[in-house]
């Protein structure tokens, strides 16, 4: 037996909650989060200001013969600005499996639903990255060269030339600077290497860093460092936001949000090295020079191991035999 579509549609779908109440973990006494894991991705989502609400939907994915639901599938999570639902898949292998089956079965019957799956490592990653648990160097560290010095020149020289042919197009003013905008420490070198190149073909640059600012401790809104000139400059100029590594794209997609909400608008985007594979948010990256892999790296101004970080290479970090190197397979370069 065969049901229209609008019969397996959602069985399930309360209101969205308020700005202010969406990711109140601790005054809700009545969401109960099935895995502490799904508690901390809440906490991450609110850290960046996302609405998301828990469970708010189950998908029916096969009915018996009365049209009863046989089989249903509820994401952890929505996020209703960006319209997508994210699933956690921290447990055994076995779940892992059924899930990645429900998955593709939910993308089969409801194409126009956006899902994104959370495998362990990558919440791993996230938790070392976000929260600041970041080893620290280690003699057993080795390094396998993935881009080297070389080539990360010959790609800053292609990002320069791209932004020095789209800053004619536009029709600038001459007399007002190329505002070249960095949000995080580790995007430091990269910024100082396009602003030499952009000099040199005879534009005005001015290097600023937003100082976008997390405590230390428990997760909480990150804060943004700008004076009312710096705002002031940022709205009558062309401006580039810099980024050395862009990964679930949340401090990114933060930055650009905070930007626009004060009519603030870069004109270009660009990342060295980008993992679209992880994306999370809604950033915008106009420009990527490389695909980073699914591995630890270091270098090139990369703050995850700020010991390597004045390295003119990028290496992805191992660990040597016998030696014990958290795997995170999608790092970021976050304060």
């Amino acid at each position: 037996m065969t049901f229209p579509v609008s019969s397996i549609q959602v069985s399930r779908q309360p209101h969205l909650p308020l700005f202010s109440q969406a990711g109140d973990l601790e005054n809700d006494p009545i969401r109960a989060f099935a895995h502490p894991a799904e508690q901390e991705v809440g906490r991450l989502l609110t850290f960046f200001g996302l609405r998301w609400t828990y469970e708010p939907t189950t998908f029916a994915l096969r009915r018996n013969p009365n049209g009863t639901i046989a089989e249903a599938f509820t994401p952890d999570f929505f996020l209703p600005d960006l319209a997508l639902y994210i699933e956690l898949t921290t447990m055994r292998q076995k779940l892992v499996t059924r899930k990645n089956r429900k998955a593709r079965l939910l993308r089969q019957l409801y194409p126009n639903v956006n899902l994104r799956l959370i495998y362990r490592r990558d919440y791993l990653r996230m938790m070392e990255c976000y929260r600041g648990e970041m080893r620290r160097t280690d003699s057993s560290d080795v390094f396998d060269i993935i881009r080297t010095e070389q080539e990360i020149e010959r790609a800053v020289d292609n990002t320069a030339l791209r932004l020095l042919a789209r800053y004619h197009r536009g029709g600038y003013d001459p007399t007002q600077p190329l505002v070249l905008l960095t949000i995080n420490k580790g995007s430091h070198r990269f910024q100082r290497e396009l602003a030499s190149r952009l000099i040199h073909s005879g534009l005005r640059i001015q290097e600023l860093d937003l100082g976008l600012l997390r405590e230390e401790g428990p997760l909480t809104q990150p804060r943004i460092r700008a004076t009312t000139a710096t705002l002031n400059l940022l709205r009558r100029t062309p401006l580039v936001l810099v980024e050395t590594l862009v990964s679930t794209g949340l401090t990114l997609g933060h930055a650009q949000r905070w930007l626009a909400e004060r009519s603030v608008d870069a004109f270009e985007t660009v990342s060295l090295f980008a993992r679209p594979g992880c994306r999370i948010g809604n950033a915008r990256v106009d420009h990527v020079a490389f695909e980073a892999p699914n591995d630890v790296i270091t270098g090139y101004g990369l703050q995850l191991r700020a010991a390597y970080a004045d390295l003119s290479y990028v290496a992805r970090l191992r660990a040597a035999p016998g030696s014990a190197l958290t795997l995170v397979d999608c790092v970021i370069a976050a304060p």
